[in-house]
């Protein structure tokens, strides 16, 4: 396996596998999680600071031409930093590949989505055909689910408030 040296870092090197090591020892440093029982991503630690792995493989491996923010693992799992599983994607498409369930992404708002709450950037819609309430962040729609017909929303205060539909 071929290893390249860490431009930010250079006494460490990296694989396409997402192998960091030591140049001097040849010693594979040992990721680390966030020690729960949940698998978030992978850091090592390189001159006292958190480095993401994923972050670092991208970085020494792929061109990012377009400037893009987020890295994605391509099958959703946090802790497969191959560079084969690894992409730049955009803000937006880095939001819609979240696992949330609270809400699903929709198209449009429904033609009888009235507004009736405003906070800052966050506006919110109810439609009484479908008795559901909408949450629009710039150009996302969401679906907020509910359990047992009360949805909980943000206020103008950032402050949550529960609604009850129908």
């Amino acid at each position: 396996m071929q290893y390249i040296q860490l431009v930010e870092f250079p006494k460490y090197e990296i694989n396409q596998e997402g192998q960091i090591r030591n140049i001097k020892t040849q010693r594979i440093l040992k990721p680390c999680d966030n020690g729960q029982q949940i698998q978030d991503y992978q850091f090592v630690k390189l001159n006292g600071q958190k480095q993401y792995i994923h972050r670092l493989v991208c970085k020494a491996f792929l061109e990012n031409d377009c400037n893009l923010p987020c890295v994605d693992h391509k099958n959703h799992i946090k802790t497969d930093n191959r560079l084969e599983n690894l992409r730049y994607i955009s803000v937006a498409d880095n939001l819609k590949n979240r696992k949330f369930k609270n809400y699903i992404y929709v198209d449009q708002l429904p033609q009888d989505s009235q507004q009736f709450g405003i906070s800052n950037y966050d506006q919110y819609y109810y439609s009484k055909s479908q008795n559901q309430i909408y949450y629009q962040n710039d150009q996302l729609i969401q679906q907020l689910r509910s359990k047992n017909n009360i949805v909980k929303v943000r206020g103008k205060d950032k402050d949550y408030e529960l609604i009850e539909l129908e």
